[in-house]
């Protein structure tokens, strides 16, 4: 494991430069909280710019978390891609930078019904679309 904390580190240093980054929550089971049953939690993908992916992990939804994962310094012009929860909202505000929601899509739902992983697959999938949108918008802009 500490042979690979480098590598994650590196690659969310790279994600946390991109101008344009993705960024969820997704909640899982992790841990025991009482005898028979396992604590929620949540994995928060980020997704930069350069097509690579961190899964830091919480203990909770709150808002905090993503200025624990994200930090406040981010590149000119930086956007955040979000499915609109308030909490990258009022992260965006606060670090300066834009917030651009991709909304909820229909059926996602269904998904969380069905296989959980598959959600998680689908929203990896919708933001990375919306962020690649952003990254050739810009592209043909320059």
């Amino acid at each position: 494991m500490a042979l690979l904390e480098p590598i994650y580190e590196a690659q969310f240093e790279s994600i946390r430069a991109s101008r344009v980054k993705a960024m969820d929550e997704t909640p899982i089971k992790a841990g025991r909280s009482e005898p028979g049953k396992l604590k929620a939690a949540y994995f928060w993908p980020v997704y930069g710019m350069e097509d690579e992916v961190c899964f830091p992990f919480f203990e909770s939804r709150r808002a905090e978390h993503v200025e624990q994962a994200l930090g406040l310094t981010h590149a000119e012009g930086a956007v955040l891609l979000s499915d609109g929860y308030a909490a990258y909202v009022r992260y965006a505000d606060k670090a300066g930078i834009t917030h651009a929601s991709a909304g909820r899509t229909h059926g996602a739902s269904s998904l969380r019904r069905k296989a959980p992983n598959r959600r998680l697959r689908h929203k990896h999938s919708t933001l990375s679309a919306g962020c690649m949108q952003w990254k050739n918008e810009s592209a043909n802009s320059a």
